[in-house]
């Protein structure tokens, strides 16, 4: 009966542990985009931008297995970049907004909400990067406890469409544990 009573302790202490280890132990990123999340798979993202407006992906397989598709986006107007793993599993997300005429400012908005639930993560933290309403140059990067999985939003000191603040012009999420991944730029 000891032995007994010491696997059962074992396994609820394995379960605690596990159960409690944070969003650094996921198998998706905490930080979701419109939805989306880095972590799923490849083909998932691309059928989610088919049913949006079915323009298609334009895809490459670079070194170690990784695989890069990207294509243009209507809302905000830009380039929208997705990495994948050898696995098809997506390991960094990247959008470039081009546009600085009236969907900059709906899209910062919509950023903004989806920010307020990445200030919920367990563990977050955030590196402001300096940057500032009164100094809107650099990357804020949000970030898990440990680091594996970040979202950072770049600005270049423009300001949104018709608005006083300054918006984004790139907005990226990525998994840092993915091989590869920080060396693709």
């Amino acid at each position: 009966m000891p032995s007994c009573g010491r696997t059962l302790l074992c396994l609820c202490a394995v379960t605690l542990t596990a159960g409690c280890a944070g969003p650094d132990g996921a198998s998706l990123s905490p930080f979701p985009f419109w939805g989306l999340r880095v972590g799923t798979r490849l083909d998932g993202l691309q059928q989610f931008f088919i049913r949006q407006d079915n323009i298609p992906w334009s895809c490459d397989t670079l070194l170690g297995g990784l695989r890069r598709c990207s294509r243009y986006v209507n809302f905000p107007q830009g380039t929208f970049e997705a990495l994948a793993d050898a696995q098809g599993r997506v390991v960094r997300m990247r959008l470039d907004i081009t546009d600085h005429d009236g969907g900059d400012l709906i899209f910062d908005e919509q950023l903004g909400v989806m920010e307020k639930r990445w200030f919920k993560v367990k563990g977050m933290r955030v590196d402001t990067g300096g940057v500032s309403d009164a100094h809107p140059i650099g990357t804020v990067v949000f970030s898990t406890a440990h680091g594996r999985w970040t979202a950072a939003v770049t600005f270049d000191g423009h300001k949104c469409f018709g608005a006083a603040r300054a918006c984004p012009v790139r907005v990226e999420l990525t998994d840092h544990r993915a091989p590869g991944v920080d060396g693709v730029r």
